[in-house]
């Protein structure tokens, strides 16, 4: 028993350190990117795009699963558990923790491509700031 729990802290470790690197590498990134020219910056950004794009299916479905995992929680799913645990019914129980762990690890996904958006996002902004700092020095005083 203790073996899956010390598993399940493990990957939950990995998945926050991906997050971490993840916001990390963002930072250093956009850090770089104030002397990079903006065909550099548009070249990460069709990346990105690219790798956004081919993981949204999943990362949507994975969604969907947390909500719907959500919604049964709030009809009964605790009160079905503890059922389940009166009468011992281990099967049931361990299907439930398994199930709870892979969406705690589709959860950890979730936020990683919403990481992945934000930098998305964060990139637009700065060549929208970029584009209108250039628009106001050739402004005619």
């Amino acid at each position: 028993m203790n073996d899956k729990i010390d598993q399940f802290c493990d990957k939950l470790r990995l998945q926050l350190t991906r997050i971490d690197d993840a916001l990390s590498s963002i930072s250093a990134r956009m850090q770089a990117e104030v002397t990079a020219t903006e065909a550099e910056i548009r070249a990460h950004l069709a990346e990105l795009e690219l790798h956004i794009d081919a993981r949204r299916s999943s990362i949507e479905n994975a969604a969907r699963r947390i909500d719907a995992w959500e919604k049964a929680k709030l009809d009964c799913l605790e009160e079905r558990a503890a059922e389940w645990k009166q009468r011992r019914d281990v099967t049931r129980l361990q299907r439930q923790a398994t199930e709870s762990e892979d969406l705690a690890a589709q959860a950890f996904e979730v936020a990683l491509f919403a990481i992945e958006r934000a930098e998305h996002v964060a990139i637009e902004a700065r060549l929208a700031r970029t584009a209108a700092e250039e628009a106001a020095v050739q402004a005619p005083a």
